[in-house]
């Protein structure tokens, strides 16, 4: 049985973005991910690396 990880605050608001650009863009970049949610790309960029 695989194990479930709980998702954080940050990881979760990092999904929704990706999820809500998506829509719109062919590609999702952490510029765009970091300028949606209005916060530093190296803030989304751990947020990210807790999805992987």
């Amino acid at each position: 049985m695989p194990r479930t990880k709980k998702l954080t605050e940050s990881a979760e608001d990092c999904l929704e973005a990706i999820y809500v650009l998506s829509k719109t863009k062919k590609v999702v970049r952490v510029k765009d991910i970091a300028k949606h949610l209005d916060t530093k790309m190296a803030s989304i960029v751990v947020g990210l690396k807790t999805l992987a």
